[in-house]
């Protein structure tokens, strides 16, 4: 695809995401082209690129590794069940959390040594909702899993479809459907299937979120990786992976 403007080198990009993301607020918000609104070569649509490079997205096997993978996960369990490696977390699961550096290394060592002393049992209840090992925390560590591996799935589709217009629009339907779903805090106040496997469905993963950004990186007229951040309360998670493409 000819450029017809200066694009931004990978680096570039990156510094603008993370000034964004350490600032607190939203990078971006992608939402995909109307098939119309394509550029059309060889009758196959193309996307406009947002960078001059590929950077480090440039790898077909690690998205489809991680589709692959993602698909053989289990559907939620109860909302009470322990989070693990083979079910995704319940969407209505707890996943409050104290982060430990709310608190100091002396502040720990006080209330630790106190709860020794006259509650172990407050000891215990503490070690569950403090720190990175907390189920809290683990569910939500889950959810980005899961959130890397649909926005994976999702994106991929478009790439596929871009040389066909009804599996693009069909496409590009159920990745607004997914940023909808994600920014849908609420799940509970309405009756709509959730369904955490199906990427037809939403998965009210939404209340466990403050905001979310997928900033795609668009090269040659296609998908080849994203960027994405997840905003929880207080906190978020961020990574960059690559996206199946041709």
């Amino acid at each position: 695809m000819a450029l017809t403007t200066t694009l931004p080198t990978q680096d570039q990009v990156q510094q603008k995401f993370d000034a964004a993301a350490n600032a607190g607020v939203s990078p971006c918000l992608w939402i995909p082209p109307e098939w119309d609104e394509l550029t059309k070569e060889n009758g196959k649509g193309v996307l406009d690129d947002t960078c001059a490079d590929p950077g480090p997205f440039d790898n077909n096997n690690a998205a489809i590794v991680r589709v692959e993978n993602g698909k053989k996960i289990g559907p939620p369990e109860s909302p009470e069940s322990a989070p693990n490696d083979r079910n995704w977390p319940h969407p209505f699961a707890d996943t409050s959390h104290i982060d430990e550096p709310e608190f100091t290394n002396e502040d720990l060592n006080h209330v630790v040594a106190a709860l020794q002393a006259r509650h172990p049992d407050a000891l215990e209840r503490l070690k569950r909702i403090v720190g990175p090992d907390s189920p809290g925390m683990q569910r939500l560590t889950r959810i980005f899993d899961w959130a890397l591996y649909r926005t994976t799935e999702l994106l991929g589709d478009i790439n596929t479809a871009l040389g066909n217009e009804q599996q693009y629009r069909a496409a590009r339907d159920n990745y607004i459907n997914f940023l909808t779903d994600l920014d849908d805090h609420e799940p509970e106040s309405h009756d709509r299937k959730l369904d955490v496997s199906n990427k037809k469905f939403p998965s009210g993963y939404g209340r466990a979120m403050k905001w979310t950004c997928i900033d795609p990186v668009i090269f040659r007229g296609e998908i080849y990786g994203v960027r994405v951040v997840i905003k929880w309360n207080p906190h978020s998670s961020s990574n960059g992976i690559p996206i199946k493409h041709t």
